[in-house]
């Protein structure tokens, strides 16, 4: 059996879906006995929209300061959340008092991604309404820390869905009663929803021990949820164990539905293809409740929760199915964790395979060190979507085009092209230690002229690319590769200076001299000249060709932070970490 692809699901986007325009928009509510009827003529029918309620809304408006963020990190309002009822509609009738939260996220008009949890009860329903038999729903829940600042309003709303759909599944009950003549391939045990819910990190373990009806004790197991300390998250593993599991839980006849609620993309993505065959066999959809990936890259990193103790970097990413971008800014690893607008690669594409769909989490994160979530529209983003088949369907097809390789190779070559950023600041140890950076810089610089010259090689295979993401692609590493250039000789300008200059100490106390991107020339400026107008066209030139995109927001990025590089003295204990090994 294979699942029909709802037109919705752009599973890849990271916004997956948007609101039904207008004239889409379900009709009002008909007789009970009339809407079951067209929920099992046509199962793909949409269900009457549920009313909106939004805990943040509620308690931002009741809050005096002027434009204050939802985070459930504030004690005052973590204590109101709890305080407010899941069960409630503090909507009234559904016509909103009061704006949309601030971490509305504008997609096509204006998009909320509140309303995903919306559009996953309708899921729910409707694919029960499809199946005409029992259905489980499997709730997955991440239980690692990074979870922990996205729990409580995930978890509020959640129970708000649950409320909702046995709203929807007691009126589907009583017309069923009601209805004459009565289906008889439809029984009263095919229209009940069952819950079991799962908790993983390193390994996953039952909330609940059977599927229940009893949505107190799904609640509870919400809240009951640990957090697991190990930092891994091993994602497909858990997804193929919960299918298996909880297939032995229910009855031959009973389907099931699985929901992922996690904010990584998982640390076994080589079981990827494991779990997709699992639940392909035992004919589960499975819907994924996250993050969008990072750009190119796979490390988030986090800061410290108000306990301060330490977060792990978490892995989100890369949206496609290998790294396609530099793995480095031009001096180091890159740090600037932009956003890809597509779902991880192997959640998506789970989702994708299944029948299922990727929604975003409701929820701003507090705990990110960089705060760069930025939704990107579905049309601006229609072209760039990545390929969603086996990575070893990927790997062919890259290896038999010559643009794709070439872009490949490159990425391989520069993989380990950080510089130097800190050194000692007593006199020897620094001068030797300059001396080697100044070595490797020049080394970097006649490495990236001949791969210069073999891109530019490649115009005409650019040209004739089908692939508008592949496109973008070799003109933003072109414009890196010149602007780094730049980089390579700023920077060993910048340590010629330094030789003369570096002397004394701040209060006597230790020193370093950290290295970072700037704007100043430190090289003499005929001599770069020529390179800063030919960097600052081709930048240019990935903006204009690819307007409101991740490669237009990266290109802007190198262009605001400059091609050059200075120098900061810090004592050691009031120096910031500096980043180390590859996000590659």
């Amino acid at each position: 059996m294979r699942y029909r692809i709802s037109v919705s699901a752009v599973i890849g986007l990271c916004l997956c879906v948007c609101p039904a325009s207008a004239q889409d928009a379900p009709p009002d509510k008909q007789a009970p006995e009339e809407g079951l009827r067209r929920m099992l003529v046509d199962p793909q029918e949409q269900r009457t929209q549920f009313p909106r309620v939004d805990a943040p809304d509620v308690i931002l408006r009741e809050s005096k300061r002027p434009n204050e963020r939802y985070d459930p990190n504030r004690p005052a309002q973590r204590q109101r959340l709890q305080d407010l009822d899941p069960r409630k509609s503090y909507y009234g009738n559904g016509t909103p008092p009061f704006p949309h939260p601030p971490h509305r996220i504008r997609l096509d008009g204006d998009f909320d991604p509140d309303r995903n949890l919306d559009l996953l009860a309708r899921e729910i329903l409707r694919f029960q309404g499809a199946e005409r038999r029992p259905l489980t729903v499997v709730w997955l829940f991440d239980q690692t820390r990074s979870m922990l600042d996205d729990r409580p309003i995930v978890r509020w709303k959640l129970q708000r869905i649950l409320r909702e759909i046995e709203r929807e599944e007691n009126e589907i009950q009583e017309a069923f009663k009601r209805m004459e003549p009565r289906p008889k391939e439809i029984t009263k045990e095919a229209l009940q929803i069952s819950h079991l819910v799962i908790g993983f990190g390193k390994s996953s373990r039952l909330v609940t021990l059977v599927p229940t009806r009893n949505l107190e004790a799904v609640e509870d197991a919400f809240e009951s949820l640990a957090v697991d300390e190990s930092g891994i998250e091993n994602t497909f593993h858990a997804i193929a164990k919960a299918i298996r599991e909880a297939r032995q839980t229910v009855a031959e006849t009973t389907r099931l539905l699985l929901v992922v609620v996690t904010d990584e993309s998982g640390n076994d993505d080589e079981f990827l293809e494991d779990a997709l065959d699992t639940a392909i066999k035992k004919l589960v959809p499975v819907y994924v409740i996250g993050r969008q990936a990072l750009f190119g890259t796979t490390l988030a990193r986090l800061g410290s929760p108000p306990d301060d103790a330490r977060l792990p970097t978490i892995r989100r990413g890369p949206e496609s199915a290998d790294i396609e971008v530099l793995a480095w800014d031009g001096l180091q690893p890159r740090d600037d964790e932009q956003p890809a607008g597509f779902a991880p690669y192997g959640l998506a594409r789970l989702a994708l395979h299944t029948g299922g769909i990727y929604l975003m989490l409701p929820s701003e994160e507090a705990q990110r060190v960089r705060q760069r979530e930025k939704a990107y529209s579905i049309v601006s983003l229609r072209g760039y979507e990545p390929e969603y088949t086996t990575r070893e369907a990927y790997l062919a097809r890259r290896e038999s085009s010559p643009l794709r390789r070439a872009l490949f190779d490159t990425i391989q070559a520069t993989r380990d092209f950080s510089l130097p950023l800190r050194f000692p600041y007593e006199p020897r140890p620094l001068v030797e230690s300059l001396r080697d950076a100044a070595d490797k810089a020049e080394r970097q610089w006649a490495q990236l002229i001949p791969i210069e010259a073999k891109l530019r090689a490649l115009r005409d295979d650019r040209a004739v690319e089908p692939s508008k993401r592949w496109q973008a692609h070799y003109d933003l590493m072109l414009a890196q590769v010149v602007a780094f250039q730049i980089t390579r000789r700023e920077y060993r300008a910048a340590i010629v200076a330094l030789r003369r200059t570096a002397s004394g100490a701040i209060d006597g106390a230790p020193e370093i001299w950290d290295l970072t991107h700037g704007r100043e020339c430190q090289a003499p400026k005929e001599s770069t000249e020529a390179s800063y107008r030919e960097a600052e066209r081709l930048l240019k030139l990935v903006i204009e060709r690819h307007p409101y995109s991740p490669w237009a927001d990266l290109a802007q990025t190198i262009r605001e932070r400059g091609l050059s590089v200075k120098w900061h003295a810090s004592r050691l204990k009031d120096a910031p970490p500096r980043v180390t090994g590859s996000h590659y």
